[in-house]
């Protein structure tokens, strides 16, 4: 009678432990599981739709191309900016022409002889008016406007001829002969024997 009341207990300790759930110890770890982000696992999961073309990876001209087209507007200022200034900037087409010309006609002029009193001496014991076509040999330093054409001939010894006229075509205006010691200054168109009067009080 004893065994058998104490096999039913142990059946039914049996019974109750099979249907009550185990229960995790709470204070062990758990293992993390990677997690899968929902966007990848939405993409992986969605099936290819027929009828529907993937687009295609663009090759590195065409996004070349893309970035052209739209900076164009950009590029076109750049270029027209750059236009102007080589037309009109300080440094421009022109004024690097003029400068080069300037250039080439002062290395010209350096070549040339310079002016000795004795030739002014001769210039001015000839009979003949003197010209601009006298001194066209000689180191000339034009300083002519639109409207007036003056040069400047330096002298040994510290003098310079100065002659201005409306037109090297034309008689000029004046012709003297300057110190740059005393500041005075000579007609020669006067004749010689002025300008010796004026070489002794200068010299």
């Amino acid at each position: 009678m004893a065994e058998d009341w104490n096999r039913d207990l142990q059946e039914r300790e049996e019974s109750f432990a099979d249907s009550t759930p185990k229960r995790e110890n709470p204070y062990k770890k758990k293992k993390k599981q990677p997690s899968t982000p929902a966007i990848a696992t939405a993409i992986e999961d969605t099936p290819p739709q027929e009828g529907i073309p993937t687009k295609p990876k663009k090759s590195l001209k065409d996004r070349w191309d893309d970035f052209i087209f739209a900076h164009v507007k950009l590029m076109v200022f750049i270029i027209g900016v750059t236009v102007v200034m080589m037309l009109l900037g300080p440094f421009s087409v022109f004024r690097i022409a003029e400068w080069v010309e300037e250039a080439q006609i002062k290395a010209e002029m350096a070549e040339r002889d310079k002016l000795t009193i004795t030739y002014v001496q001769g210039l001015c014991d000839k009979a003949e008016p003197i010209t601009w076509q006298d001194f066209q040999r000689f180191y000339i330093e034009d300083r002519s406007s639109d409207v007036y054409v003056t040069w400047i001939i330096p002298v040994e010894e510290g003098y310079e001829v100065w002659m201005g006229g409306g037109s090297t075509t034309k008689m000029p205006d004046y012709v003297t002969m300057y110190s740059n010691k005393t500041g005075k200054k000579v007609d020669l168109t006067k004749g010689l024997s002025n300008l010796e009067s004026y070489l002794a009080e200068n010299n």
